[in-house]
């Protein structure tokens, strides 16, 4: 490690891959979904299948999985840890959480929203700032405190 915990050694290799959830059914209406717990719809888990097959024939060895405490992400964690094999446990990460969206959860994903969330205006909502400095904290906590070549990440 560098003597700086803020930054990773750049000598140090390490795999680290984002997978998102599959979609849910409020994906499939086009709406904000943010910290709502939605499961999986049956679409979903055939993402989250594909995405596990992929994995299981071209990277199927992992250190660690960490995901999101959200229903959504902990399927599609399980849904991949059980096509490779993963024997460990899945290691729920609440800094990996979904962006608090505020008022503007459940309402449709459209332009007006969505320049609303660019500007960081909706009532309640978690400025990209915040939700940076969040992922990036929990990151590299995991990265200093731990010795994980290969890391996935289901957010």
């Amino acid at each position: 490690m560098n003597e700086n915990k803020n930054e990773i050694s750049k000598n140090e290799k390490r795999i680290i891959c984002f997978v998102r959830h599959g979609k849910t059914i409020e994906n499939l209406k086009n709406r904000i979904q943010g910290r709502k717990d939605f499961p999986l719809s049956d679409f979903g888990k055939e993402d989250a299948i594909l995405t596990a097959s992929y994995l299981k024939e071209n990277d199927p060895n992992w250190d660690i999985i960490y995901c999101s405490p959200l229903t959504r992400a902990k399927e599609t964690a399980a849904i991949i840890a059980s096509k490779i094999k993963y024997k460990k446990e899945i290691v729920i990460e609440e800094g990996f959480i979904e962006r608090d969206f505020g008022v503007s959860e459940g309402m449709p994903a459209d332009d007006k929203t969505f320049v609303k969330v660019l500007d960081d205006s909706w009532e309640g909502l978690e400025k990209k700032a915040d939700l940076q400095k969040r992922v990036k904290g929990t990151l590299l906590r995991i990265l200093n405190e731990t010795n994980y070549n290969k890391i996935m990440i289901v957010t």
